[in-house]
This record gives C-alpha cells, sequence and structure tokens, in this order.
C-alpha cells in the first residue's frame, strides 16, 4: 500500500488513455472534428508515449518499496497480508513489463519498422 501514489498516477494515466481512446471511436463520439482531434492525441502522444513513460517513471519506486514491503512485512493482520500480497503482484506486474519490452526490442532490433502496430504504444 506504500506504492498507492505512484499506482494512482499509473491508474490515471490508463484512464486517461482509455478516455481519449473512446472520444477517438466513432462509436462513442460522433462529431468529426472533435475526434479527428483525439485521433491526433491518442496516435501521437499517447500511444507512443504516455503509458510507457507512466510505467518507466513510477518502476524504480514502485519496485523499492515492494521488496521493502516483503522485507518488512509480516502475516499477522488481514492489511499485512493485503499489503504483503499486493506487494508481490505489483513485483511481478513490473517485471513481467520490463521483460516483454527487453523481449520486443531483442526480437526487433535488426529492423523496427516490422514492430506490429499493436506494440507501439509499448515502444518508443
Amino acid at each position: 500500500m506504500s506504492n498507492s501514489p505512484l499506482i494512482i498516477i499509473l491508474a490515471l494515466v490508463f484512464i486517461m488513455y482509455i478516455v481519449v481512446y473512446a472520444l477517438s471511436s466513432k462509436k462513442v463520439n460522433t462529431n468529426k472534428h472533435i475526434r479527428k482531434v483525439f485521433k491526433k492525441i491518442r496516435k501521437y502522444r499517447m500511444k507512443y508515449s504516455i503509458v510507457h513513460d507512466a510505467i518507466w517513471v513510477t518502476y524504480p519506486y514502485a519496485i523499492f518499496i515492494s521488496f521493502l514491503q516483503l522485507k518488512f512485512g509480516s502475516f499477522n493482520g488481514t492489511l499485512n497480508i493485503i499489503n504483503v500480497f499486493l506487494a508481490i503482484i505489483t513485483i511481478i506486474l513490473y517485471v513481467l513489463f520490463a521483460l516483454f519490452v527487453f523481449y520486443l526490442s531483442k526480437k526487433y532490433s535488426k529492423d523496427p519498422e516490422k514492430i506490429p502496430q499493436k506494440y507501439n504504444f509499448i515502444m518508443l
């Protein structure tokens, strides 16, 4: 639970991404001009940088605090058990993201133009 300020920042970034994605959709936004603006925002700012930046900005603090929780955490109360459990989940998610980015960078290092469009929000 010590990670909560950074996790809240990360959650807000994902909520912003979902809102921009929805406003750039034809189903949600029927105004052509506003939809075009939000498509550009999603393509050039949200899709390529903000999700990636949010995860890497919070990465060192979240990992450090999670390992600290594992070291000093105890199982003598419900709140402490939840705290250790959330620390384990945080470590797993952040390490999986890092491994996935390293895997993609290794896989597409020879030809970055072949990166599939669905991974563009991760790779810069």
